[in-house]
């Protein structure tokens, strides 16, 4: 699902205009795919949701005993990770 969500949004943006938010740049969803496949090269469980915010970035977030991990990919293909736990931020990372 991901992959394939991804992969249409790269192909075409501009369809996502109409949902009232700004597509994401082409840098981001190539990032966003080669986070996707790095994370499942690593082993690690697939995120819940993939979702855009209205800035043109990208968001997978996955649920953790007691709270969430974040991976968000910024428009400017910077990668972000931040867990929560119980509604409290308790680690904030750039990875790339």
């Amino acid at each position: 699902m991901i992959d394939h969500q991804l992969t249409e949004w790269g192909r075409d943006p501009a369809t996502l205009e109409d949902e009232g938010v700004d597509p994401p740049p082409p840098l981001t969803v190539q990032k966003a795919i080669r986070l996707a496949e790095a994370l499942r090269d690593e082993g690690m469980p697939n995120p819940q949701t993939v979702v855009r915010d209205p800035n043109g970035d990208i968001v997978f977030e996955r649920a953790v005993i007691g709270g969430a991990e974040l991976f968000h990919v910024w428009d400017d293909g910077q990668v972000e990770f931040r867990k929560v736990t119980d509604g409290k931020l308790i680690e904030r990372r750039q990875l790339h």
